[in-house]
């Protein structure tokens, strides 16, 4: 392992345009990091330019993010976590994340029933 390689495991957002995917980021330098896209998966996990990966502590922060930043629907968000980490499913409250998603799209359609801007 090269000296500017750091090894560990973090939860991560990536994607080509924006970081609109999960993964974990196993290995990392300033300028790459090798991401698994899903448990068990059948081939080396791949290496990405940090340009396109954000790195989170928890998979809760990488749904949230996913939520506030990339706008994305929850119940997809959470049954991609789901196939993809089916053993991480119950480190995650579901629950609060729903109330959360509902709670924010509540706040989005007042406002732009009433011309506030967000």
């Amino acid at each position: 392992m090269g000296k500017n390689l750091e090894r560990f495991n973090k939860w991560c957002a990536f994607g080509a345009i924006c970081p609109d995917d999960i993964g974990r980021l196993l290995i990392h330098s300033k300028q790459t990091g090798e991401i698994l896209y899903s448990e068990g998966q059948m081939y080396r996990p791949e290496f990405w330019d940090m340009n396109y990966v954000k790195i989170f502590e928890t998979l809760e922060e990488v749904i949230l993010f996913l939520i506030d930043d990339m706008n994305q629907v929850f119940s997809e968000i959470k049954e991609d976590a789901e196939r993809k980490f089916p053993s991480y499913k119950k480190d995650v409250d579901w629950n609060k994340l729903s109330r959360y998603y509902i709670s924010k799209r509540r706040n989005l359609r007042y406002s732009l029933k009433n011309g506030i801007e967000t």
